[in-house]
């Protein structure tokens, strides 16, 4: 996933993405797709995109997010199935959705 990053250490900092209270910078602000996933769901050509985007994610995000979305673990099971802390599960969890996303704007919404 190629997006601005700020390294502090070692630990990589979202302020680029976020403001001091957890909501979007304007210049980075996902766009509004306008349209309900009932209908994203049922699109075998979504589907297929979505797949596509899911197998793109390093494996240990792929695991985190199928388990919790997919098959909806408890994220305490998925901590102690996959060897990780909270804070690094939720840590996970949240770059995943952002490439995700990025993905599916790229193929699916923009093309």
């Amino acid at each position: 996933m190629k997006h601005p990053q700020v390294h502090i250490g070692n630990e990589t900092s979202f302020d680029l993405f976020f403001n001091a209270i957890g909501g979007w910078n304007k210049t980075s602000k996902p766009d509004d797709w306008n349209i309900h996933e009932e209908q994203l769901l049922d699109n075998e050509d979504f589907n297929r995109i979505f797949e596509q985007c899911m197998n793109n994610l390093p494996a240990q995000w792929f695991s985190c997010v199928s388990m919790k979305y997919l098959e909806g673990k408890d994220p305490n099971l998925v901590c102690q199935e996959l060897g990780l802390s909270t804070t690094n599960y939720w840590q996970i969890l949240h770059r995943a959705k952002l490439q995700l996303r990025e993905c599916l704007e790229r193929h699916w919404f923009h093309t």
